[in-house]
Order: structure tokens, then C-alpha cells, then sequence
């Protein structure tokens, strides 16, 4: 597993130095419940989602 480090409003974050395409959903529950998951590469709750490959689509990612 890689470490990963999130920058956020962070003044000495690193020049980003790629764009990468991806998309979330944000998926809520008849209780208003929002659905969450812990990421493998942080342990960092977010939003289900992920990177979008060349060619594909929203709907197919």
C-alpha cells in the first residue's frame, strides 16, 4: 500500500503536476442516511467514486 497525503487549502502543498478525470455519488437512504467508505490508501472517509479512464464514459465508470 502507498501512503498518500491529502492537501486541502494547504499554502505548502505541492505543485500539482497532473489532471486526472474522475466522478462521485453521493447516494442517501430513505433516512437521509449518506452512503460512506473508507479508503484503502488513506483510511480517509469520502464519497464512493474513483478515476474515469480514457474513452469511458460517467455512466460506465
Amino acid at each position: 500500500m502507498t501512503n498518500r497525503r491529502d492537501h486541502y487549502r494547504d499554502p505548502h502543498a505541492p505543485t500539482p503536476n497532473s489532471l486526472v478525470p474522475g466522478g462521485s455519488a453521493v447516494i442517501v437512504d430513505g433516512t437521509g442516511a449518506v452512503l460512506m467508505q473508507r479508503r484503502a490508501d488513506s483510511g480517509n472517509w469520502s464519497l464512493p467514486g474513483g478515476t474515469i479512464e480514457i474513452g469511458e464514459t460517467l455512466n460506465s465508470a
